[in-house]
């Protein structure tokens, strides 16, 4: 049985690609995230230190 996934993301390497990419940048902020809250970071903390938060 082909599920939707498989018929959207597997069988379709353009999708696939995009899928992949997505899914890393998710996982990575995920993690940032996490980690910001166990050492009790603001989200302005890390802006300021790149150089300002734009608005």
């Amino acid at each position: 049985m082909e599920t939707t996934f498989d018929k959207f993301i597997n069988n379709d390497p353009d999708e696939k690609k995009i899928f992949e990419k997505e899914y890393d940048d998710f996982v990575l902020s995920e993690f940032a995230l996490e980690k910001m809250h166990e050492e009790n970071i603001s989200i302005r903390a890390p802006a300021e230190k790149m150089g300002g938060v734009s608005y």
